[in-house]
């Protein structure tokens, strides 16, 4: 009986030990996201100044999607989800921000994004058109991607291409809803 009541001391020592583990370790997770949290909102103010710079226009609202209006010259970002998160949208679109003023965007995406708001329901609905949107939004996060790097703002590379991927594979689906459409 006493050994037994030693080893449910024993047990219960460890479990003490493993909880104050848990504990302590999912405070340090805390004080991690709190720190990564702070630093997202300087990088998110740096960006908007950068989209100032490029005469953009950034508003933040939970009823928003993350979205560019080139020709209104305003950003709009999702304020929902982290800050992290806010940062990654916000790069991406300022990606599109470097393309939009590159000289060959208008030509080389001619029947992408700047025709989406054309009343030509025939192009909207073209394998053209679903292609060159992909190949812009692709070039938009290799720009984002090159954009952090020359701001020095660190972001969370896994959680970067985790986001990516989801956005990238939207417009792939939507690209690959193609049945009967002209060329």
């Amino acid at each position: 009986m006493a050994e037994w009541n030693q080893l449910n001391a024993k047990k219960e020592a460890c479990r003490r030990v493993n909880s104050r583990r848990q504990n302590f370790t999912s405070l340090d997770v805390f004080h991690q996201r709190q720190k990564e949290e702070a630093q997202s909102a300087k990088y998110i103010t740096q960006l908007v100044k950068w989209c100032d710079e490029h005469k953009y226009k950034v508003i933040f609202d939970p009823k928003y999607n993350d979205e560019i209006y080139q020709t209104r010259r305003l950003i709009k970002i999702c304020s929902k989800p982290s800050l992290q998160s806010q940062l990654i949208g916000l790069i991406h679109e300022c990606g599109h921000v470097i393309l939009d003023e590159s000289r060959d965007y208008w030509i080389k995406y001619e029947r992408g994004w700047p025709k989406v708001r054309t009343k030509d329901k025939r192009l909207k609905k073209s394998a053209i058109h679903r292609i060159q949107l992909l190949e812009e939004e692709i070039e938009a996060w290799n720009k984002a991607e090159i954009l952090a790097k020359e701001l020095r703002i660190k972001i969370n590379v896994k959680m970067f291409h985790q986001i990516k991927y989801y956005c990238l594979m939207h417009y792939v689906k939507f690209s690959a809803r193609l049945s009967n459409m002209p060329y």
